[in-house]
């Protein structure tokens, strides 16, 4: 806040939600141990590396979630991992963020209208 009590920091603008993207993404094999759908949509929440931040549509912040459209599958067992033993899914599957192309490129042929 400054001298004028506005706040300095702008609230961040909300992504409008894409069910059907999502939808997409848990049909998905798990970008994690490659378990066959349906999955969990799960939000990337680990910050890139600074070479790799354009990765995001939407990098999430303290207590903030990432965009729908970095979203990744995982299945239930890796998607509790990642959220309650952090470390152990960073040495088996790495950061959640690079799952993000990998699983964009699996449904952007999917997202074709005709």
């Amino acid at each position: 806040m400054n001298l004028t009590g506005k706040s300095v920091c702008p609230k961040p603008t909300p992504v409008k939600a894409d069910h059907a993207h999502l939808s997409r993404v848990r049909g998905l094999p798990c970008a994690a141990c490659g378990r066959s759908g349906p999955n969990e949509a799960h939000h990337c929440r680990d910050l890139p590396d600074y070479a790799e931040r354009d990765i995001y549509q939407r990098i999430p912040g303290a207590a903030m979630k990432s965009g729908d459209h970095d979203a990744i599958p995982l299945c239930q067992e890796d998607h509790w991992m990642f959220h309650n033993r952090r470390a152990e899914f960073h040495a088996l599957y790495g950061k959640d963020y690079r799952h993000i192309t990998t699983t964009r490129e699996a449904i952007s042929p999917l997202e074709i209208d005709f």
